[in-house]
């Protein structure tokens, strides 16, 4: 029996929210795995749905096994039925059940996945062979603009909004050639997964419907990083029922740069779900009280983009944030190692409770060389 009471008053408000569509707006450090997870198995717990018709479809494998492994101290006999893995690792699944049905000459047993690295050298091998300039056409700026193409639904065929616009017209036979031969290798990219998932779904009722039924309940998490393709999909598995519940926070959407849109969590979502239940989670339970008040400094011009109310917590103040100007990026790193050996010596902070973040891995490396010169224990994490 699920113990309710632990739950804060808003959380447990999303978690026995019954049939329809949920939206949680859930700021840093609020609990949103939490109440994700305790919802999948209040549904099962309460015969609101079995735990085999519920898909909960994440962004990373890493988020998908920690939600697995706190289903499985939740609902033990029945965490191994549901779905739970990423948007690509579903349509992968799917495309190798039902991608026949696109008649699009793929062999479903032994369709593969060509890795992101083998598709740009594709795209290089493609433009070498038709005597273009690797200068003029980057193979990596036209592999962004044939995912980002994906991202929004768009083929070869319609990719070219104004005709006789050199670069769309070279881009779109590009992508024609790329697409021609990933198909002759039985192959299919990462935003091929998307785009002909939604293509299957769209063109075949009789599939539609198996997967409408099969899933009664569709849970998202990070509905912030949604892209078009992603939420096409979404909309396509839910269209019977809209019993969907998108936990997300708009303050944490960076990932614009690879098709995803926050206006499909704050706008799309609730035009085309007017039912939606909204439930804002605002208490904090990881942060103090200046990391977020620092927080709230950033996030201050996106004024009314996002619906998360004004976060609060009852951690303790915290101590102050300190900003350091060095002179060049060894003195950083002379002050990073430093101020970490200061903090193990003088105030006996443990070194597994210290974390050192960068933004290039020339900095890594740096500060590597450091932490070795001074005999500082570190650990590198990819």
């Amino acid at each position: 029996m699920l113990d309710l009471d632990s739950l804060t008053v808003r959380q447990r408000e999303a978690v026995t929210h019954g049939n329809g569509p949920l939206l949680v707006i859930a700021g840093p450090g609020s609990g949103k795995t939490r109440t994700l997870t305790w919802r999948a198995a209040h549904l099962v717990e309460q015969g609101l749905a079995s735990p085999s018709s519920i898909l909960a479809v994440t962004f990373t494998r890493k988020a998908a096994r920690e939600m697995r492994e706190r289903l499985r101290v939740l609902v033990p006999d029945g965490v191994d039925e549901m779905f739970i893995g990423t948007f690509h690792s579903f349509c992968f699944r799917m495309l190798r059940s039902e991608v026949d049905a696109l008649q699009l000459g793929y062999k479903p047993e032994s369709l593969s996945v060509c890795p992101p690295d083998d598709a740009v050298r594709l795209i290089q091998q493609i433009i070498q062979d038709r005597k273009l300039a690797l200068k003029r056409w980057p193979p990596e700026l036209i592999m962004e603009r044939i995912q980002a193409a994906k991202h929004q639904l768009r083929t070869p065929e319609d990719f070219v909004r104004v005709p006789g616009a050199m670069m769309e017209e070279v881009v779109a036979f590009l992508y024609q050639q790329y697409e021609a031969t990933l198909r002759g290798r039985n192959a299919v990219d990462f935003g091929d997964l998307l785009l002909l998932a939604v293509e299957l779904l769209e063109q075949d009722p009789e599939i539609l419907w198996f997967y409408q039924q099969l899933f009664t309940h569709v849970l998202v998490d990070e509905l912030q990083d949604t892209n078009r393709a992603q939420y096409e999909l979404l909309k396509l598995l839910v269209g019977e029922h809209h019993n969907i519940t998108g936990v997300g926070s708009p303050t944490q959407a960076i990932y614009g740069w690879r098709g995803a849109d926050v206006r499909i969590m704050l706008e799309d979502f609730l035009k085309d779900m007017p039912d939606t239940h909204l439930v804002v989670l605002d208490q904090n339970f990881r942060s103090t009280k200046t990391i977020l008040a620092a927080a709230k400094c950033i996030a201050a011009p996106l004024g009314d983009l996002h619906l998360e109310e004004e976060l609060w917590t009852d951690n303790q103040e915290g101590a102050p944030i300190a900003v350091v100007t060095c002179m060049t990026d060894r003195d950083e790193a002379l002050f990073v190692a430093r101020e970490v050996q200061r903090l193990m010596e003088q105030e006996q902070v443990d070194l597994s409770e210290m974390a050192v973040l960068y933004r290039t891995r020339t900095q890594g490396r740096l500060m590597e060389q450091v932490f070795m010169h001074l005999g500082v224990p570190y650990s590198r994490v990819g």
